[in-house]
């Protein structure tokens, strides 16, 4: 088994898993919320760099793969002290709503549009003001009334935490956490994202500069497009919501790990 198969099979166990947890458990606390969304959004971004890597886009899975890093020390950090794993998914939750709500603010709409958003923003002011939040929205507040310009601080900051997403990544490294949460592979990425690296599709040809095509030739016999690293982030964040949140699920992992093992050590 190939790493673009092992990847594929993967993510159809985490999908066939997540559709498991809807029929039987409930969102019924912010540590659920949070944790199950993250999880879901693990599995988007992973089918992302296999969708992408399948149409030779490089570009666009390089992305999803620098975003599905993001979100599994995301779910790293909140599952990382059982004591403050509430109060980091309130975190969370608070920072997405402040994120909307400023999103809103800040670009200058017509009337006409305000009133279209005008429901989607009562949702996050209201969201913003469940009873359950307010401990950990006043430390929110506290902590961005501390910047000067007033910007939204990072949720995973509150308590003197991590101020940025590499502060972040070295933090849970320091911690022995897995090999797939290395901090200079995030920092390599960022580049990326930030659109530097639109250059490397310029290359020489002979004596000339030639551009390289938008698609690139696919092979699913190689790994070219970071299909063991986002297959290692996702069984890990497999195993992480089975024993969290999806325990009954347990005895289906192992049987998922029985038969993907023999394929690991060559990959």
């Amino acid at each position: 088994m190939k790493p673009y198969d092992l990847l594929k099979g993967s993510i159809e166990f985490a999908s066939k898993q997540l559709e498991a947890f809807k029929v039987t458990k409930s969102l019924d606390d912010v540590s659920t919320i949070v944790i199950t969304a993250l999880y879901r959004k693990i599995i988007e971004l992973s089918e992302g760099v296999r969708v992408s890597a399948a149409n030779g886009l490089a570009g666009p899975a390089e992305l999803n793969y620098r975003a599905l890093i993001e979100a599994t020390l995301a779910l790293e950090y909140i599952l990382k002290n059982p004591a403050k794993m509430d109060d980091r998914s309130k975190a969370y939750k608070i920072g997405y709503h402040k994120l909307q709500i400023n999103a809103v603010n800040q670009e200058i709409f017509s009337e006409q549009e305000r009133r279209f958003l005008g429901r989607g923003l009562s949702y996050h002011q209201k969201e913003l003001e469940l009873e359950e939040l307010q401990e950990v929205l006043i430390k929110f507040n506290e902590l961005q009334n501390q910047d000067r310009r007033g910007f939204i601080p990072k949720w995973y900051s509150l308590d003197g935490g991590p101020r940025s997403i590499n502060q972040l990544a070295k933090y849970l490294a320091e911690e022995n956490e897995p090999e797939t949460l290395v901090s200079n592979l995030y920092g390599l990425l960022s580049t990326g994202a930030h659109m530097y690296m639109a250059l490397n599709s310029i290359k020489k040809s002979g004596g000339n500069l030639t551009i390289k095509p938008v698609k690139a030739t696919f092979n699913c016999n190689l790994d070219e497009y970071n299909f063991v690293a986002t297959r290692s982030l996702l069984t890990s964040a497999i195993a992480k919501f089975t024993r969290e949140k999806h325990p009954e699920y347990i005895g289906n992992l192992r049987d998922f790990f029985k038969r993907i093992r023999p394929y690991l050590s060559v990959n």
